[in-house]
């Protein structure tokens, strides 16, 4: 999307405002960085013409933390404290609700508000009615998307659409950020908390009808969800004017840093005097939030602009859509698409693939698979509630008359790290199967999320032992006998399969002549076949998963600059919403992707462990 003359002096004399603006409130940017506006993402860091390098550990931008906007430093804080003591810490606050209320706030004060120059310069892309005049402040999240909208149809069925659903279906705020928010939360804080405050704190302010000022505060969230940072102990989540102009990318130059163990009560270092070195002596205050390169800027050879990025985090694309408004052209390495067990409908639909919704077959498979999970007594409890849940909400409700909400790590974690395998067992086993990285790799989600495919078609190591476990359990039932399986027989129907997958290499098989290969290969047969069945219903759901849909959006995203007719096939397709669809229909086709890989290879193991029964 380009943009006109017009727009473009338009978009350069807002940078040179947030530039006059930044310098008035003691933000340092490095000389050889500048900010520009880019059609794609607004303002952006780059290196600035004239230089070719910047060494890594430069100190790129300083922002101090009163510089940010915070529920500590808003003109609001005032109404905030005397409103409730603990909105500074809790579910809304650390959602971003909090801040987005702030966020409101400042805006309604306009030029009153010491961070009008900063807001100004905010995101506006929230489409309006055909596209008049410039957009609603904010980003256009999925969650606000219209369900007859043609961005909304392209997810149907992907981790994006499961996402705006499990959000949805929760009933209260979510106990961590990875769970998102949906509007019906957003409204429900606006209704209770931000209306009535804004009416007190702003009773001599004139302010808009109560509909467009529920639009604003969307348009708020959206803003705090797609750019703030989790700064201090004392501030909590701030908007960092500067930070948020360095754009995502997972090969990041620039990264984030800021003291974060500093005085609860007035946010500064031990030198307040609050707290004191333990010497007695008072320490050097450093209130700053620095943008450091951990990574040499080198400018491109061609003379291209060289844009400097931050991360913001392991993200799926999935997750960066729904969270930050954007997908990235090519797949992540984070991807993962997941079934989330405390949903209702993914755990049926769990069940029914692996041929447990029957209470018998349930009943063995949580004995059999919390036998799985390994000595700890604990973890066993955990995996055999988490086994045991209703399939449907409403028997939730009449069980337990609360939310389902699992242990953090999730029970299925525990089946990761039950079955250790080495060498070439274990090599074997990682071109079927993945296995979840653990928090102290600094990704939590398959720690939350352990039932996956990755977006290289590699099955979670947690979905095929559940599946394993469902295998055996039905072979109990059916034979109406006890089998409290261990992790012991696991492990030889792992080293059998690796053995399966070396001579699909042609590589040397592993030793395996102790295994009883007629019974560990049934079993390990049919949870192939059930995890195929899963994975086969979850591509069919899929928009996208039929060749003449997949062919249309391939060509809508190549065709995107030669074919406008096959953009504006749909009416609600203007030039504001196509980013949106565009973003859809990479999610969609990533997604689609990933899981024909698996159940390509899983139909090749299935075919390797059949020739293997002939013989």
């Amino acid at each position: 999307m380009s943009l006109a003359a017009d727009d473009i002096d338009k978009c350069n004399t807002q940078i040179a405002a947030l530039v006059c603006w930044l310098e008035d409130n003691a933000i340092w940017l490095h000389p050889a960085i500048e900010l520009r506006h880019t059609a794609e993402s607004g303002c952006a860091a780059f290196l600035r013409d004239g230089y070719s390098y910047i060494d890594a550990r430069t100190v790129v931008g300083i922002i101090p933390k009163t510089s940010c906007l915070s529920a500590r430093t808003s003109a609001l804080a005032t109404h905030l404290a005397g409103h409730s003591p603990h909105l500074l810490f809790s579910a809304e606050s650390a959602s971003g609700l909090t801040l987005a209320l702030c966020l409101l706030y400042e805006h309604i004060l306009s030029t009153q508000s010491r961070w009008h120059g900063y807001i100004s310069s905010l995101p506006r892309t929230r489409p309006t009615a055909q596209d008049a005049g410039k957009g609603r402040i904010g980003v256009w999240l999925p969650y606000e998307w219209p369900a007859t909208s043609s961005a909304r149809a392209w997810l149907k069925g992907t981790e994006v659409e499961r996402i705006l659903h499990r959000a949805d279906a929760r009933p209260s705020l979510p106990d961590r950020a990875s769970r998102g928010l949906s509007l019906r939360h957003i409204n429900i804080f606006f209704e209770h908390t931000a209306l009535p405050l804004l009416r007190k704190a702003l009773r001599l302010h004139p302010l808009p009808d109560e509909g467009a000022l529920l639009d604003q505060f969307i348009g708020a969230y959206s803003l705090v969800s797609s750019r703030a940072f989790l700064c201090d102990l004392h501030h909590g989540l701030v908007l960092a004017p500067l930070a948020d102009a360095f754009n995502h990318s997972d090969e990041n130059e620039v990264q984030f840093e800021c003291e974060e163990d500093v005085c609860l009560q007035c946010g500064q270092l031990p030198s307040c005097g609050h707290r004191v070195s333990e010497s007695g002596a008072a320490l050097a205050t450093v209130d700053t939030i620095d943008m450091t390169l951990r990574a040499p800027v080198i400018a491109h050879a061609d003379g291209k602009q060289r844009e400097v990025f931050n991360s913001y985090g392991p993200l799926s694309n999935a997750r960066l859509l729904t969270s930050y408004g954007f997908a990235q052209e090519t797949e992540t390495e984070w991807e993962r698409f997941v079934w989330d067990w405390e949903d209702a409908n993914e755990r049926r639909e769990v069940m029914s693939a692996l041929g447990i919704a029957d209470e018998p077959e349930r009943q063995r498979w949580a004995e059999i698979g919390s036998g799985c999970s390994g000595d700890d007594d604990q973890e066993k409890r955990e995996l055999r509630d988490a086994l045991l849940l209703p399939t449907t909400d409403s028997q939730a409700c009449d069980k337990e008359a609360r939310p389902l909400h699992l242990p953090t790590p999730s029970p299925f974690y525990h089946l990761a790290t039950s079955v250790k395998h080495e060498g070439d067992v274990l090599t074997h086993l990682e071109d079927l199967f993945a296995f979840p990285l653990s928090a102290s790799d600094d990704f939590t989600h398959d720690v939350d999320y352990p039932l996956f495919v990755d977006g290289n078609g590699n099955v979670s190591v947690c979905l095929w032992r559940a599946a394993w476990a469902s295998a055996q359990a039905q072979e109990a039932v059916s034979r109406d006998r006890e089998d409290h399986s261990l992790p012991g027989d696991l492990a030889e129907a792992e080293k059998w399969l690796a053995s399966v997958l070396a001579q699909q290499q042609q590589h040397q098989r592993p030793d395996d002549h102790n295994i009883s290969r007629p019974l560990v290969s049934s079993r390990v047969l049919r949870a192939l076949c059930s995890l195929r069945g899963l994975i086969s219903q979850r591509r069919t759901d899929l928009g996208v998963s039929s060749p003449c849909k997949e062919q249309e959006a391939l060509a809508l995203l190549d065709g995107e600059s030669d074919d406008e007719a096959r953009w504006h096939r749909h009416e609600d397709v203007r030039d504001s919403t196509r980013p949106a669809v565009r973003y859809a229909l990479l999610c969609a086709i990533q997604e689609n992707a990933a899981l024909r890989a698996a159940i390509s290879r899983i139909d090749e193991v299935i075919g390797a462990i059949e020739q293997e029964q002939e013989q």
